[in-house]
């Protein structure tokens, strides 16, 4: 969905590359850069522009979402899945009745899949002894190996967890045990309280999940279960972390906020963990509608040592699409009234280019200035 100012980023964005071009005749044909900076020489408003670009005065704007839902075959599409269904049905029912055989044949032919995901299974098959002589050791390096990582692996974290507190083959530890069922937990609050989890496919029983083992998916999730392997009996301590994540709905996202914060810096109880306090921003501003979140997530999103920070466990992030993403985000959030959001944007308009390669005119960042000011008069 489009909000106006996360359209004007766009614009702006656009505007800079084309290098503003000299837009000074008032005939334009169709260049949409032209038509937008003959406006604004001419006075139109933001809200004014807005709307011109919403209802595709300057140029229509094609669906992409149909060209591209056109490409699809969705009858192969459900071929393909109803083939998955049937070879996991089959692959569940082997492990279940111990033909190891098949077991290995099925993991050696199987589609590709992400490589925690392939060596969390096999921790399990070390832990429980499917198909392997049963080796905790191993099953706990394997687990330790996904999270020294960097994957934040709530079911790998939920299992050593376990160990930890049972002392399964390795060495009993509450301390250990405590900080594994904290991490699982808040590794899987992102998803717990993400927007996804209002759609209603989370709790249908038309599901590999529930077919197989009774289960929703959003129940999958939280018994940190695997649908090869389906659900397991989780330790006392966990569920009551569990319980802890659940009464949050009670609250505005406050108590979020602060594990968020401690999250980022590694204070209290809580392991640096960047990525995991950034995810719970966003949700404490998304699904809590929290207003000191909804300006700290992009503000953090936008922030060059953060992002420095996040690229040690991901080397691939790529930092200026991070700001462009979280600033958008600021956008919305002062587009929406969040007071912090607009002093922010009215400073950077103010003080800086919106590119390193070219200034925005100083009048230009001046009326961005003036819009927000007009909109939200007591700062």
């Amino acid at each position: 969905m489009f909000t106006p100012l996360k359209t004007f980023a766009g614009i702006f964005l656009a505007i800079s590359l084309l290098g503003l071009a000299d837009c000074s005749k008032i005939e334009c044909g169709d260049d949409f850069v032209c038509l937008l900076e003959t406006d604004y020489q001419n006075g139109v408003s933001y809200k004014g522009i807005t709307k011109k670009i919403m209802f595709e005065e300057y140029v229509d704007i094609p669906n992409l979402a149909d060209e591209i839902l056109a490409q699809y075959d969705f009858d192969e599409m459900d071929r393909e899945y109803k083939d998955y269904e049937m070879r996991m049905f089959l692959f569940v029912k082997n492990i279940q009745e111990g033909n190891c055989e098949e077991v290995w044949k099925y993991l050696k032919q199987r589609a590709p899949v992400t490589w925690y995901s392939e060596n969390e299974l096999m921790g399990i098959f070390y832990q429980q002894g499917i198909c392997v002589e049963k080796d905790p050791i191993k099953a706990a390096e394997i687990y330790l190996e996904i999270i020294d990582e960097g994957v934040r692996s709530s079911r790998s974290a939920a299992r050593l967890g376990s160990m930890y507190w049972k002392g399964e083959d390795v060495s009993k530890n509450d301390t250990r045990t405590k900080n594994l069922f904290q991490k699982a937990v808040l590794w899987e609050a992102s998803a717990f309280f993400g927007e996804g989890m209002d759609d209603p496919f989370f709790d249908a029983t038309d599901t590999i999940d529930y077919k197989i083992w009774g289960l929703t998916i959003r129940q999958m999730w939280m018994a940190f279960a695997l649908t090869e392997t389906g659900p397991w009996e989780l330790p006392e301590p966990l569920i009551e972390k569990i319980r802890w994540l659940e009464s949050l709905e009670k609250n505005n996202g406050e108590e979020l906020v602060g594990i968020s914060k401690n999250l980022l810096e590694g204070k209290g109880e809580y392991d640096q963990d960047i990525e995991t306090a950034l995810a719970l921003m966003i949700n404490a501003g998304e699904y809590f509608n929290n207003q000191e979140a909804k300006y700290l997530a992009p503000l953090w999103g936008m922030d060059k040592d953060i992002c420095a920070q996040r690229m040690v466990l991901n080397p691939f992030l790529d930092c200026d699409w991070e700001f462009s993403y979280s600033f958008s985000h600021m956008e919305e959030a002062a587009f929406e009234g969040n007071k912090n959001a607009i002093r922010y944007l009215i400073d950077y308009f103010t003080l800086t280019s919106f590119t390193t390669k070219i200034q925005i005119k100083k009048e230009t960042r001046l009326r961005y200035c003036d819009y927000f000011v007009r909109i939200n008069p007591v700062l």
